[in-house]
């Protein structure tokens, strides 16, 4: 991922099962993939043991050249259904 590239969520999580189930998966799928990604607010919520209420839940953002490929990724894994 370049510096100047835009960075676009693909995922918000919506809770604290998402956080530790969820966001997993997501990562993995996207490694495997070879797409960069970056985790907003991963560790304001780590800090405060879950979903924040100041950060919002963890934000998966991946570059704006890498969003169809990434949301097809979440869209053909079942236990990935809540999107932004």
């Amino acid at each position: 991922m370049s510096n100047d590239s835009k960075l676009i969520t693909i995922y918000i999580s919506q809770n604290k099962a998402d956080i530790l189930t969820k966001i997993p998966i997501i990562e993995a799928l996207l490694n495997s993939a070879g797409i960069e990604y970056f985790s907003l607010n991963e560790n304001v919520t780590n800090l405060y043991g879950g979903l924040n209420i100041l950060s919002g839940g963890i934000e998966i953002q991946v570059a704006e050249e890498n969003v169809e490929k990434a949301n097809e990724l979440i869209n053909s894994e079942p236990r990935l259904t809540n999107q932004p």
